[in-house]
């Protein structure tokens, strides 16, 4: 592919199960001016050869294998953006997939903002057998934010990119970004979407076109089992506070949020110890956060628009009897 305006970056470490329905979703893309770099991280299942069956393919502009395993997907992040041709990049994690429209849409934005650096759309939570249990919500028309107030809305309280193939951005200013982001054990790829969001304007596409699997051999899993995750999101807390300008209200939301997150996962007792340190919040401020929440969420229910979306998501599930995966592609039409 002769000057390609997206470069798809595939990086995979062992992942033979899902690489093919991984690279068929960007190949199967209604937008087509991409090249496909894919990067090995010496796998030790049967990866290479489903990787070189795909060697022909005109899309595909590099493959390269790693002699030894770095353990560590954000150097292979790294490695494929040096390699890459396009001005607009996107990675494709290999046990992940998307929507055939999901590169259309996402250019249309670049295409229709002339500052932007990023543009996002929303996710699916799929299983390991890649059907969809989590992820329907209410339609929103989409946004595009400037860098400081899509961080404010968007990755304050958590990680809004919570998977690399919800995302294209501008390789430009992504080869700028503080290599920090690569020492994270847990929320590296979170540090990497803030700092290229500080560089310019940010669009959001509000519907799911991407699948974000979640399984038992995810490096996700594994990174909020042991803290790593939580840990990381304080510097990058402390970060967004450092840079932007926040409200008193605004900090303690994050932290809030946080909290409630630790709350979500089960830890042994020595690191829930040493979080709950790493993020403590006085008793009365978060019962009072607690409460507003429950208030939030109520309003929200009251929203006609939303009313109706999930009406409809109850008539399919309760009265058709649909499937949660049935169900998502009925709502969305895919």
């Amino acid at each position: 592919m002769k000057n390609p305006l997206v470069s798809v970056i595939i990086p995979n470490y062992s992942h033979a199960r899902y690489l093919n329905k991984r690279i068929g979703s960007v190949l199967e893309q209604t937008y087509q001016n991409f090249e496909i770099i894919i990067l090995d991280d010496c796998s030790t299942d049967n990866s290479r050869d489903i990787i070189e069956s795909y060697r022909t393919n005109a899309h595909v502009s590099h493959i390269v294998y790693n002699q030894n395993n770095t353990g560590n997907t954000f150097i292979q992040w790294e490695k494929g953006l040096a390699l890459a041709n396009g001005e607009l990049c996107y990675i494709a994690e290999s046990d992940d997939f998307c929507r055939p429209e999901l590169l259309e849409r996402l250019v249309r934005k670049f295409e229709e903002n002339y500052n932007l650096v990023l543009a996002k759309c929303n996710t699916f939570f799929v299983n390991e057998d890649g059907f969809i249990y989590d992820g329907i919500e209410p339609r929103k028309k989409d946004e595009v934010y400037s860098g400081p107030d899509f961080i404010r809305k968007n990755m304050l309280c958590g990680n809004g990119i919570c998977n690399a193939g919800m995302a294209l951005f501008s390789r430009r200013f992504a080869l700028s970004v503080d290599k920090t982001y690569q020492s994270f054990k847990g929320a590296g790829d979170y540090m990497f979407w803030v700092e290229i969001a500080e560089c310019g304007s940010v669009a959001v596409v509000n519907e799911p076109l991407n699948f974000f699997r979640r399984h038992s051999g995810a490096v996700t899993a594994k990174r909020d089992s042991d803290g790593s995750n939580l840990r990381d999101r304080r510097k990058i807390f402390d970060y967004i506070c450092l840079k932007i300008k926040l409200t008193e209200k605004e900090k303690s939301l994050g932290v809030f949020s946080n909290l409630m997150e630790m709350e979500r996962l089960n830890f042994e007792d020595n690191i829930r110890c040493e979080l709950e340190q790493l993020w403590k919040m006085p008793k009365n401020e978060y019962l009072s956060f607690l409460k507003e929440k429950k208030s939030f969420n109520s309003k929200l229910k009251n929203k006609f628009s939303d009313i109706f979306f999930k009406v409809k998501k109850k008539i399919y599930m309760k009265v058709l009897r649909m499937s949660y995966h049935q169900t998502a592609k009925r709502l969305y039409k895919f």
